[in-house]
């Protein structure tokens, strides 16, 4: 059954304004971690409550399976969606795939317009858009993927809601490096082949709060 499209009509403007919040609320939830899962977790809600895109996921790359694997994920509601922690992805399998083999992101006016879209976790309405971007690891190889359907299909409105995503996957990326690469030799050998970055898109480095808002390059090019 191929799923339908809110009915509800309510306009939801993600303008500079609630970009700002949104950002804002996801600094201060990476700053104060202490727990990836639990963290990683808390910055998919403030991506659905004040940044207005839903059924966020989190996929991280296990090199020595060579498996995208779910780590985090938004769906409606508070129960956890049954067999989501089995879903597996191949580099260059599905869309997450996809974007974790190539290293960039991946922009989707309605998703159900691309064949990549395997749909595994019957969790996204057809008709709305689909953004999936990298999340960089270590000599700009990538190690894992940041997914999310913005909930009103504006496509004027994509390429900020991309550059908003983009950003977050860079201090979500800075995290995990500190907190999970280290203690996963899965996770810091055996990377996906490099990919070459523009200098401009090189991940900021530290995580403190001051890095995160307001001074960060990345957070500047959002208030642009």
């Amino acid at each position: 059954m191929i799923p339908e499209s809110d009915p509800d009509t309510t306009v939801r403007r993600f303008d500079l304004s609630q970009q700002f919040t949104a950002m804002q609320r996801i600094s201060v939830v990476l700053s104060r971690a202490t727990e990836a899962s639990k963290t990683l977790q808390e910055v998919l809600s403030v991506l659905h409550n004040d940044a207005f895109m839903q059924h966020g996921m989190i996929c991280l790359y296990d090199s020595e399976q060579e498996i995208l694997s779910i780590e985090a994920l938004q769906q409606t509601g508070q129960q956890p969606l049954p067999g989501s922690t089995q879903i597996r992805y191949r580099p260059g399998e599905g869309l997450v795939g996809t974007v974790l083999a190539q290293g960039q992101s991946l922009v989707l006016p309605r998703v159900a317009d691309d064949q990549r879209f395997l749909d595994r976790l019957s969790l996204y309405d057809y008709d709305l858009p689909f953004i999936a971007v990298p999340l960089m690891g270590p000599n700009a190889r990538p190690i894992g993927v940041l997914a999310a359907q913005p909930m009103a299909r504006q496509e004027e409105r994509l390429p900020a809601c991309t550059r908003f995503l983009e950003t977050v996957a860079n201090l979500v990326a800075q995290t995990i490096r500190l907190m999970i690469l280290p203690a996963s030799p899965a996770l810091s050998s055996r990377q996906p082949p490099k990919v070459e970055r523009p200098p401009a898109c090189s991940s900021s480095r530290g995580v403190g709060l001051d890095n995160m808002v307001g001074k960060s390059p990345a957070m500047r090019q959002i208030v642009e």
